[in-house]
């Protein structure tokens, strides 16, 4: 097989050895670190939204992980940076992007979705046995939610620009690819990984 397909096979394994998240019906899309990721799940929904005058709006609550702040990638008209906020200003807004970190990063708390209509964005960057306590049942996401990971966070290689995301739909793993990796993963990243 080729790397990609053994890269796949390396990630369902480990996830299945460590037993933090539940892969069966879900698609990896690969990318250059999860922030890659979290630009090409904005791209997507701006392009999902053009009917819409009102900006995505990327939301977490405090304390939250700044790299969330995707300013300077897309224009203010187009993403609005809005962690922070209280949940009740956020559950009336359309377009919400909504940032699900458990174990949460700084503070290692765990998070649950609290916006309805959001789109859940789960980062689980920090979901390892070397960090916390791994949940007696796997994270399974509501259909819809999207999963994010980071290999870094797990060996410890901070410049190793590897993660990936599960989805359950298809279509948006097809959309997700698109944006990402657009000429491959880093091919060191995919040998640390397998």
């Amino acid at each position: 097989p080729g790397l990609e397909e053994r890269l796949k096979r390396a990630v369902l394994g480990l996830h299945a050895l460590v037993g933090n998240a539940v892969t069966k019906g879900r698609h990896l899309v690969f990318a250059e670190g999860s922030t890659s990721l979290l630009a090409a799940i904005v791209s997507v929904a701006i392009a999902r939204n053009q009917s819409s005058s009102e900006p995505v709006r990327i939301w977490a609550p405090a304390p939250y992980y700044s790299g969330y702040d995707l300013g300077d990638v897309f224009p203010s008209r187009e993403v609005s940076f809005d962690a922070g906020r209280p949940a009740e200003e956020m559950s009336s807004l359309p377009n919400v992007v909504e940032m699900i970190t458990s174990p949460n990063n700084p503070d290692g708390a765990l998070h649950e979705k609290q916006l309805p209509s959001s789109m859940g964005v789960h980062d689980l960057a920090y979901l390892w046995p070397h960090y916390t306590a791994i949940p007696a049942q796997p994270v399974d996401p509501p259909k819809g939610h999207i999963m994010i990971w980071t290999l870094s966070k797990i060996t410890g290689h901070a410049s190793t620009r590897l993660g990936w995301a599960m989805v359950d739909d298809a279509d948006l793993a097809r959309e997700l690819r698109a944006r990402v990796c657009t000429l491959g993963c880093p091919l060191e990243s995919q040998l640390k990984a397998t």
